[in-house]
Order: C-alpha cells, then structure tokens, then sequence
C-alpha cells in the first residue's frame, strides 16, 4: 500500500457515516480534491478507489456522481489498516 492509498482508506474512515458507509464527495472533500471540476482528480479518485477494492481495502456498493466507487464501505482489511495507523505500537 503506498502512501496515497492510504491516505484515501483514512479519509473514508473520517467522513464515514454511522452505518459506515462514505459517500464520493465527502471523501473528495476531505483530500481537497474537486472531481467535479477536475479530470485529474476525478481520475485519481477512480483509479485509487479501484486499487483499493482490488486490494480488499475496500468494498465498492454504488455509483454516486458519475463514479464506479461512489459510496464505498471499509472492509475488516481496510479497518484494521485504519486502525493500527492510529494507534501505532509502542517501541
């Protein structure tokens, strides 16, 4: 995992809602990309979010704005990444 996708997995973990679901630009939002107005960023957006669900970071449930991934779920895979990025072990 590099460090882009990474910071995508905790970006969904922050806008999350309370069934754990993160909508397209919520997420966008939070990295400061505009992919409405954008192609780089809409691209971006769609090849990372792709990588992630073939990785089983992520689970991708619906289109939202045009895009293949826009509402997305964490999977346990992505969780626990989230997770163990927040609390790193002690030395």
């Amino acid at each position: 995992m590099d460090e882009q996708q990474g910071q995508f997995l905790k970006a969904i973990y922050a806008v999350q809602n309370e069934i754990g679901l993160a909508r397209v630009l919520n997420i966008a939002t939070h990295l400061g990309l505009d992919i409405i107005n954008s192609k780089a960023d809409r691209y971006l957006y769609h090849e990372t979010t792709l990588e992630l669900r073939e990785g089983g970071y992520i689970d991708c449930l619906a289109f939202d704005e045009w895009v293949t991934c826009g509402i997305v779920r964490l999977t346990a895979e992505g969780l626990n990444y989230v997770e163990s990025k927040r609390h790193p072990p002690f030395t």
